[in-house]
Parts: structure tokens; C-alpha cells; sequence
């Protein structure tokens, strides 16, 4: 990886970095990721690593080479940037919230200079929780991810997650919604066939329109493709259709940010029939498991994961790793537009000639992406293959290699009087007195606020929702 030349835009890199995560996905059925989330997550986690455990986010994040300029700076003219583009247009929402849910006790071992780079370029804000208090905390994590994800998201955490070695959760919320620039009407949708596979099919509903859309065929991916602009014309949905019934898995090995920045340019503007499903995709993913697969073991190893840049300690190294992470996601299509929210968080424990009509009739399998169109940021990325698994009753975990939550844990072994479980035990005690006033001021320069605050944040925004 040092040997790779630091000359590769960032916003190529998380281009690369959403493909390579896709590929790496088990696919049986609906997919669907914010790979954008996901690498806020990861990156705000190796901010605070060093050595190996750094190196091996590293390579799993730029894996072609390492982007020109800071990492983090890099995040932060990006995500402002995406924000100010769609702040003013109506009938589109793009929100993007960084947080950190630290142990109250465990607060001041965070170093300045981490919290100070996750606030200046992440807006990370620092809520300090009871994690003993399981079911309140837990509540009040869940509460605040659901009002962000426009109530799309709901119990990301479960019950028996949270527990006193509990040290921080990292979390990255990302929620759309766009209505179409030309939308369809809801009149014209009807039921038709949708192809499952060669052999099956299922009636599902299909909108409608004739209108003028950029679309063609790409010949090497042996597929067809439209791109459907959101109110605004910053952000788009491109649909990949494979040729063939059976044809996606072939075009999915076959996609990436060569392949599909190729596939994008090459689309004309041209007068199109439009047949396009009504779907709803919720999927949660664990990633640990892809992430191990792709090499980041350290930080899941008590005795190997270095967040020496994170926190303060007598033994920095060993002390805190990485539990478990998850990824959880919601798109949904409709005659109006498309709402599609994802959460991820890392819990941290101590230890050519124009034809008249192009034809684009999706009953089959396809690829969709929702991208930033200027920067080529892809926002959300996934597969509709199954109308028969419906939002109502299924929760699809996939077997990844990355997560939006992880878990930095102390050492497995909890009954071990070693000097990072005997500090966590001492300090993560069901002790009710609250952080002394010194601490307070020594901490609130850089935006922390109680799980009270944000009980009553989420139930603000809740009332504004509805």
C-alpha cells in the first residue's frame, strides 16, 4: 500500500471503495448500502488508530492508492459540498449526521486532537451516556437514529448490546430523499410480470412514463442503462439493466468505477419508454466478517488493535478493539421519487444516431445507484431481484466484511484483573454521580451534550416529522 502513489482523487477512491465493498457482498437476494456512510464510519475510526491497525483500514479503504490530500479535509469540502447543492432545491433532503456515544466516566481519555479533527471535519458531536442504564441508553441511541432517517430506521441497536465495558459508539447516519425530476403517474402504474429468474415469475406494480431521459446500451456489460434525474439535476438514480433474465451476478463481477463511469458518459439524452418497479429494500448488514476477509483483523484483537491516537492510557495499545459492526439500510421507489436512509455505527468497548423511443422495461433483476452527479459520489448502491421479500417482513443480513457499528471492546475475558479491565470495571461502575463541573468545562469546548439532550433532540425532530 506505501508503495502506491498518493495521486488518486478522493472521490475516486470512495468510488473504488463502493464497488470493492459491493463485490465483496453475499448476494442471494435485495441488496442495498450506503457504501458513503460506511467509509465515513471507517474513516472516522482510523482517525484514531495507528500502525498495523491503521495501515489495514487503510488499504481496505484506498485500495488502489492513497487520495491526494488529507484525508479528513477531503471529507469535509466533500460533505459540505453535497450539502450546500441540495440545501435550497425543493422537493429534495439530504442530511449527513456524524456522532459519538461515549461512556460519561470514559469521556476525558478521548485525546484533543482526535475529538477536535472529528469535529472540525466530521461535525462529530459527543453525547455522554450511561451504558450500565442499558435499556434508557439504548432508547435514546435508537431514538435518535430513527428521527435522522425520517423513521426509516428503527431499533438499529437490540437488546443485550450495550453493556459497562461498553466505551463509545461511532455513528454515521445518511438519509435522502428526492422526488424525481419527471415524475410518474400513479394512474398509469399497473401489474405486470417481473422475471425472478428464467423459470419464475411474479405480478408485481410497475410505473410508467414516456418522457426524455439520458439512456443506452453498453455492449461490453452487455446491458441497458437510464439515469433519472431527482429534482435539482445534483443528484440521480442510474438503473443497470442486464440483457439477460439471469444476467445480473455475470454484470455485477463485471462493474466498477471504470465500467460504470464509462457506462454513465456514454448515455444520451433521448426520448424513452420507462417501466420501472415500485419497490422497498431494507437490509441490515453484518460486516465484520467481509471486513477479516479483506484483511482489518487488528482492531478486532484485544491484544493487536492500537487506538493510540484515540484515546489516553497507560497501556493504549491492547485495551480497546472492535466487537462487531454493522450496516443497516432502506431504500424506497415510487411514482413521486425515492427515500433511502442508512446508519452506521462502530460500538467501542474497553479492551451515435438518436432512436424515435428507447425501450427500458425493468422486469427483470437490475442494478440501481443513487450518485452525486458532479463529484460521482455514490450515496446508495444495491441490487432488486426479489419482489417477494417485502420491507414488512424482512430484515436480509448479509455476510460482509464491513459494518456500521463496531464494537471496541475490552478484553474478552471480563473477569481478569488486568490494568485496562480493572480501569473500565472501576470507572464503568452503575455509580450515579454525574461528571464533576472541572471535567465539564474541561470537555464542552468541543459540543458534548447528555442523553437527555438528545432524548429531547429526537423528540423535537419526531414532532417536526410528522
Amino acid at each position: 500500500m506505501a508503495s502506491v502513489p498518493a495521486n488518486i482523487s478522493f472521490n475516486v477512491c470512495l468510488s473504488d471503495f463502493s464497488f470493492s465493498i459491493y463485490n465483496d457482498l453475499h448476494k442471494p437476494n435485495n441488496v442495498c448500502l450506503s457504501p458513503f456512510s460506511l467509509a465515513a464510519s471507517l474513516m472516522l475510526l482510523m482517525m484514531g488508530t495507528n500502525g498495523l491497525s491503521r495501515n489495514q483500514l487503510k488499504s481496505v479503504l484506498f485500495r488502489k492508492g492513497l487520495p491526494t490530500g488529507d484525508i479528513d479535509h477531503n471529507y469535509k469540502v466533500l460533505h459540505d459540498n453535497l450539502l450546500r447543492k441540495t440545501r435550497n432545491t425543493p422537493g429534495m433532503q439530504l442530511s449527513i449526521a456524524n456522532q459519538f456515544f461515549v461512556a460519561k466516566w470514559q469521556v476525558q481519555r478521548l485525546k484533543y486532537k482526535f475529538r477536535r479533527s472529528a469535529r472540525r471535519n466530521y461535525g462529530c458531536q459527543v453525547a455522554l451516556m450511561d451504558f450500565g442504564d442499558e435499556p434508557y441508553t439504548r432508547n435514546v441511541i435508537n431514538r435518535w437514529i430513527e428521527a435522522r432517517t425520517g423513521r426509516k430506521i428503527k431499533e438499529f441497536i437490540p437488546d443485550g448490546m450495550l453493556d459497562q465495558l461498553t466505551f463509545m459508539i461511532i455513528t454515521n447516519v445518511v438519509y435522502f430523499k428526492g422526488q424525481w425530476k419527471s415524475k410518474f403517474d400513479p394512474k398509469k402504474t399497473t401489474q405486470r410480470d417481473f422475471w425472478m429468474n428464467e423459470n419464475k415469475k411474479v405480478m408485481i406494480n410497475m410505473m410508467w412514463q414516456k418522457s426524455t431521459f439520458k439512456a443506452g446500451v453498453d455492449m461490453d456489460l452487455k446491458c441497458k442503462a437510464v439515469e433519472l434525474p431527482y429534482k435539482g439535476d445534483n443528484i440521480s438514480m442510474v438503473i443497470i439493466l442486464p440483457n439477460e433474465k439471469e444476467g445480473l451476478p455475470e454484470l455485477e463481477k463485471k462493474l466498477s468505477t471504470l465500467t460504470f463511469d464509462n457506462l454513465v458518459k456514454r448515455l444520451l439524452s433521448r426520448p424513452t419508454e420507462l417501466v420501472l418497479p415500485k419497490f422497498k429494500i431494507k437490509a441490515k448488514i453484518d460486516l465484520k466478517a467481509i471486513l477479516k476477509g479483506l484483511g482489518v483483523t487488528d482492531i478486532f484483537e484485544a491484544l493487536k488493535a492500537d487506538f493510540s491516537h484515540m484515546v489516553r492510557s497507560r497501556d493504549q495499545k491492547g485495551e480497546l478493539y472492535v466487537s462487531d459492526a454493522f450496516h443497516e439500510s432502506v431504500i424506497e421507489v415510487n411514482e413521486e421519487g425515492s427515500v433511502a436512509a442508512a446508519v452506521s455505527s462502530i460500538f467501542m468497548l474497553l479492551r451515435s444516431a438518436r432512436p424515435s423511443t428507447f425501450e427500458f422495461v425493468a422486469d427483470h433483476p437490475f442494478l440501481f445507484v443513487i450518485r452525486d452527479i458532479s463529484s460521482g459520489t455514490i450515496l446508495f448502491l444495491g441490487r432488486y431481484c426479489n419482489p417477494e421479500i417485502t420491507a414488512m417482513n424482512h430484515i436480509k443480513k448479509i455476510s460482509t466484511t464491513l459494518s456500521e457499528s463496531s464494537l471496541l471492546s475490552a478484553s474478552e475475558n471480563k473477569t481478569t484483573k488486568s490494568v485496562e479491565g480493572a480501569e473500565i470495571k472501576t470507572v464503568l461502575t452503575k455509580n450515579k454521580k454525574t461528571v464533576s463541573e472541572n471535567q465539564q468545562d474541561e470537555c464542552c469546548c468541543l459540543g458534548e451534550c447528555s442523553a437527555s439532550d438528545i432524548n429531547s433532540s429526537a423528540h423535537t425532530e419526531e414532532k417536526t416529522e410528522s
